[in-house]
């Protein structure tokens, strides 16, 4: 899907795939050990994964990104607020505007872009496991790794 978007959108930049991910809450700019005190915590937190049917496409103007979204789910809402909650009992700022489930497929997209269409025909499953802590770096993502203390 992103591939395809990306053919149809001269001068956007794409996701790779290793790259893609549900941001359950930004939170900017950590200490290395507040960062691992973090991927610590939320690996003791082991929901049980359930799919979440992406079936749209959107845009977010001022962020110039295209992203793949859902209808809301109850479960995916309530993940995001553990883990906001989680950030809260340990004093950690993190961005706290309403969350707004999506997977960024495309950035630096023209401001004069089309999507082709808003429905994702046929619809995919994104599965929800255990909420992550990733760092990013230059648009790439890699896994902060919960080590036992």
């Amino acid at each position: 899907l992103a591939d395809r978007l990306h053919r149809q959108t001269s001068g956007s930049r794409r996701i790779a795939r290793d790259d893609l991910h549900l941001t359950l809450a930004f939170i900017g700019v950590l200490t290395p050990e507040c960062a691992l005190r973090i991927a610590c915590l939320l690996a003791q937190h082991d929901p049980a994964p359930f799919r979440w049917r992406i079936d749209r496409l959107g845009r977010f103007e001022r962020a110039r990104v295209a992203w793949a979204a859902g209808p809301d789910d109850r479960r995916l809402s309530a993940l995001a607020a553990d883990v906001r909650h989680l950030l809260d009992a340990e004093a950690v700022t993190y961005d706290r505007r309403a969350f707004v489930p999506h997977v960024t497929l495309l950035r630096a997209l023209p401001v004069t872009t089309t999507l082709p269409s808003d429905a994702i025909d046929p619809a995919l499953d994104w599965v929800v496991g255990a909420p992550r802590m990733l760092r990013s770096a230059g648009g790439h993502y890699t896994d902060v790794a919960a080590r036992p203390r």
